[in-house]
């Protein structure tokens, strides 16, 4: 008597065809977002890196006197220097009231505005804006 092998062991053509087929489309997706992450990376330093070069000027100017930080534009937007050619900078410094509103007039605040703007090719042009006060003793 002949017996028939119906035990279900391991797989046909098909299956691992169908296996192989899932586990490609897995690694591919999964590859993909390697060059993304790449770009979401960099673009993240190089906006630390100018709020960096932000924080820079807006402690050089705190670390002043009230009376020495003069009222209105003291950076017009220049390059920075190497190795930040890739970036400029402007800083404004205005009156402001109690309100924070820019004011013509010293009420013994004064707002300092530091810009950084850079460009990239994968953000293209950017920039960033940091604002403190200072006020007198």
């Amino acid at each position: 008597m002949l017996r028939s092998n119906k035990n279900k062991q391991g797989m046909t053509v098909i299956e691992g065809a169908v296996a192989i087929s899932i586990l490609l489309i897995c690694v591919l997706g999964v590859i993909n977002l390697f060059p993304w992450s790449l770009q979401v990376s960099k673009s993240a330093e190089l906006k630390t890196l100018a709020t960096n070069l932000a924080q820079e000027k807006i402690e050089e100017l705190i670390a002043l006197d009230y009376e020495e930080v003069s009222v209105g534009t003291i950076e017009s937007r220049h390059s920075l220097e190497s190795p930040f050619s890739n970036y400029q900078r402007e800083t404004t410094v205005n009156y402001v009231d109690t309100n924070l509103d820019d004011n013509g007039s010293d009420q013994g605040m004064k707002k300092i505005m530091v810009i950084v703007y850079w460009s990239s090719q994968i953000s293209g042009d950017s920039q960033i804006q940091i604002n403190t006060l200072i006020s007198q003793l």
